[in-house]
């Protein structure tokens, strides 16, 4: 692709289907992955548990929860809000099908990290949701290197890759989990933003430097329940 656009073009064809870098697909076990409902109004932390400080996740120390489940008074009340990695992520777009999540204070066209819950109802398998990314990952971003996470217990897929635009104007890293949900499949999305080719050598060595512990974050964070418009 030839345009800073490949990398939108593949966030909405992501939601609409479903170091080095070379090609890499791991099968590990062990992975768990919830959902709760996010808050809708301050002092009812329904997240307040959930961190990604330098890779920290799990339950905060009491002295550190009460910062943790501050919330920005200037977010309006009834906005519903989670956060995540010291961040008041707030739902800026809804629908039957796709909600999504920015950090306050941000906006759909600036973002520099989302959260976003999708649903595929004719999707047949959290297998078949992760195949249709990486498929197109191997023709769109043959450069991409991306690892693929099973949870044998669940039957939830998760997946996690660097892509960029070959201007390097627009970078981005993802980390997806699908899970059978109501007959059909729901993904669980966190992306990364890096804009400009400053901003891509930045997104890059984080990514180098952190990406375990950045997908450990996400594959241990909880959810947002799917909220209908």
């Amino acid at each position: 692709m030839n345009s800073t656009s490949s990398i939108s073009t593949l966030v909405v064809a992501v939601l609409k289907i479903a170091t080095t870098f070379g090609l890499l697909i791991a099968i590990t076990s062990g992975c768990s992955w919830d959902e709760r409902p996010v808050r809708k109004s301050a002092g009812a932390s329904a997240t307040g548990s959930n961190s990604a400080n330098g890779g920290a996740i799990g339950t905060q120390s009491a002295s550190n929860s009460s910062t943790q489940n501050i919330r920005n008074p200037n977010i309006p009340e009834g906005t519903p809000s989670f956060r995540f990695a010291n961040k008041d992520y707030v739902l800026v777009s809804s629908s039957d099908i796709v909600n999504q999540y920015i950090p306050f204070g941000e906006t759909l066209q600036n973002w520099k990290s989302m959260f976003a819950l999708r649903k595929f109802p004719n999707m047949k398998t959290p297998g078949e949701a992760v195949s249709n990314v990486t498929e197109k990952l191997k023709v769109d971003h043959p450069e991409t290197r991306f690892k693929v996470t099973r949870d044998p217990k669940t039957g939830d897929h998760g997946v996690d890759f660097v892509i960029w635009s070959q201007d390097k104007q627009e970078t981005e890293f993802d980390v997806h989990i699908y899970q059978q949900r109501n007959g059909g499949v729901i993904g669980k999305m966190f992306f990364m933003k890096g804009y400009g080719e400053d901003g891509h050598i930045a997104l890059i060595k984080k990514v180098a430097d952190e990406k375990e512990s950045l997908t450990k974050a996400v594959f241990g964070f909880n959810f947002p329940t799917f909220i209908e418009p």
